[in-house]
């Protein structure tokens, strides 16, 4: 019985711990926008304006991955625009489980080189091709990933899995 009860203990535990990091980010994600002056709004209007290309794109080489982060994780218009829907993977906690849409997208704030590695292991694997990006709680149960590919010379996010259990 005190087995089953630590267990239960435990899961709430983690439950609370992954909806108060869940609530910084989005706390986080809203003091930042929030703050845009008027310049920064007509530069986030540029950077969103998917049809812009790079120097790289009408050289007809491939859009360069590391410019492409920068913006993907900055502005929330041009990253739903680079993503190829629907997407594979989904979201998954203890009580629900849900596919991702355009409707219910989750702008994703953060890099993965802003995740607190003390708490979080992280890996991003690049190819010519693809990029994975993993982050897992080394304490909890909460993983995420996701996968870019190279598409026309753009790159897209393909694939999102988060788990928080």
């Amino acid at each position: 019985m005190k087995i089953e009860t630590d267990k239960l203990i435990k899961n709430e535990l983690i439950k609370d711990m992954t909806k108060t990091f869940f609530m910084s980010l989005l706390l986080l994600s809203l003091m930042t926008s929030c703050s845009l002056t008027g310049s920064d709004r007509q530069e986030s209007s540029k950077l969103h304006d998917s049809s812009s290309t790079d120097s790289s794109l009408v050289n007809g080489e491939p859009e360069d991955f590391d410019s492409f982060y920068r913006r993907f994780h900055q502005d929330s218009i041009f990253q739903q625009s680079r993503v190829k829907f629907p997407v594979d993977g989904e979201y998954c906690d203890f009580d629900t489980t849900m596919a991702w849409t355009s409707s219910n997208w989750e702008f994703i704030k953060f890099t993965i080189d802003q995740v607190d590695t003390i708490s979080y292991e992280t890996s991003l694997k690049k190819k010519k091709r693809k990029v994975i990006e993993h982050v897992n709680c080394k304490e909890c149960g909460y993983t995420f990933e996701i996968r870019f590919d190279l598409v026309d010379r753009r790159w897209y996010l393909t694939y999102r899995q988060e788990n928080n259990f």
